[in-house]
């Protein structure tokens, strides 16, 4: 019994380290690498952490319809994820989805807040032509 414990402990610790390289790859650039190893997570043990970072990966590459895939299994495992609900915001605001925008933008105050990334979706909604998430950027000190 301790022996499978074990092994279940040390599945969890090998799924955790590929998930902090996947994340390392994303952050350094390099997509290709970071999808192969995140993809396969998903696959073997699926988690809310994967699914985003899997999101974030095809996201930052331009395929808006598997980061929205991702995302939402993310958000079924995790309804209160902030950047699960933050990244589903930038998606449906670069599909053009205003209105499901507003609402994972909601959905996202009513978690954690992360100031960087929200001052991120403010400047998209901007340049969508509105104005009213402006207070983002006086507080944050960063204007487009």
């Amino acid at each position: 019994m301790q022996m499978r414990r074990y092994h279940d402990g040390e599945q969890h610790s090998h799924m955790f380290g590929l998930l902090e390289l996947g994340k390392s790859y994303l952050h350094e650039h390099h997509l290709d690498k970071a999808k192969g190893i995140i993809v396969d997570i998903c696959a073997k043990n699926p988690s809310s952490s994967s699914w985003l970072v899997a999101g974030m990966v095809f996201y930052k590459e331009g395929d808006m319809e598997s980061a929205q895939a991702a995302l939402e299994e993310g958000n079924v495992l995790d309804p209160w994820n902030f950047k699960i609900w933050a990244y589903l915001t930038l998606v449906s605001l670069t599909t053009n989805q205003v209105e499901e925008a507003k609402f994972a933008f909601k959905q996202a105050l009513n978690c954690t807040v992360f100031p960087p990334l929200l001052v991120d979706i403010a400047e998209a909604f901007h340049s969508k032509g509105d104005s009213r998430f402006v207070p983002f950027y006086e507080k944050n000190g960063r204007w487009p």
